[in-house]
């Protein structure tokens, strides 16, 4: 037992008492034996550590990010700003196992990272993964990881950042980098490594269907670039109408598009045109 007593000096000190009952024969009476210790510097450090957690604690409650410690794979402390980050109160995410908030397509990568770095291997303190919100959509989130002790044993203090907006930016510029604006199809940056990445005996036959659009200068001549790109925008759709799901559909120049069809004979192709 741990208990506080008081001095003939009137101050208190803290000890630990074990101690056992035993039968004295000599006087017929239980009688208790043990040894005590004075423990006050341990309990006075136990008291500087409780007042430096309520400090930790109060910064992580009023950090401006959804903190998170895991355990065992299981959520035991967030922060009010998870329930922003992921819709969920804080009653419904306490005891919760992480992969239950994870993508399917990362619940593997989340669950391996948090596993070895436990275990004292070598994984990235950062990574991305997405997030389900209760509300059925999905975010991307980086996570930023520290192994901690969390009321005595390891466990993993996640630090998550909503990156959405920035992978969507980056979604974007990906997309412009490889399509057409005005049409959507692929533009030809994207045609010429499709050309290389289908140059393999897997993928012949392979057919390519050429053409330019008849009086798109008549068009905007005539009628105006708006009636111009419309026009164009009309041969996309018409093109992308006859893909299959591996073909190629490309505006490689003004007036000038391709169809590159793997696999597909000239007597296919003919059909196609």
């Amino acid at each position: 037992d741990e208990v506080e007593q008081i001095r003939k000096d009137g101050s208190t000190i803290w000890t630990e008492g074990i101690t056992r009952y035993f039968f004295n024969p000599e006087t017929g009476r239980a009688e208790i034996s043990g040894v005590t210790r004075d423990i006050s510097a341990r309990k006075q450090a136990e008291a500087k550590l409780r007042q430096s957690e309520a400090k930790y604690r109060a910064l992580l409650e009023q950090a401006n990010q959804a903190i998170v410690v895991i355990q065992r794979g299981v959520f035991q402390y967030c922060n009010p700003h998870t329930v922003e980050v992921t819709g969920y109160e804080v009653e419904e995410i306490i005891g919760s196992a992480i992969t239950d908030f994870i993508h399917p397509e990362d619940v593997a990568m989340v669950r391996e990272n948090h596993i070895r770095r436990l275990a004292g291997e070598a994984v990235p303190a950062r990574y991305e993964c997405r997030i389900l919100r209760k509300n059925g959509t999905v975010c991307w989130a980086e996570f930023s990881v520290v192994l901690v002790e969390w009321e005595g044993e390891s466990a993993n203090l996640v630090f998550v950042n909503d990156i959405t907006d920035r992978k969507l930016k980056e979604q974007e510029i990906q997309y412009l980098s490889y399509h057409d604006q005005l049409t959507g199809l692929f533009n030809r940056r994207y045609y010429e490594e499709a050309l290389e990445r289908f140059d393999q005996p897997a993928y012949l036959p392979c057919t390519l269907i050429l053409g330019d659009v008849n009086g798109l200068k008549m068009t905007n001549d005539a009628f105006g670039h708006l009636a111009g790109d419309g026009l164009l925008q009309t041969i996309a759709a018409t093109l992308t109408s006859v893909c299959r799901q591996n073909d190629v559909a490309a505006r490689i120049g003004g007036d000038e598009f391709v169809l590159l069809l793997p696999g597909t004979s000239a007597q296919e192709g003919e059909q196609v045109v």
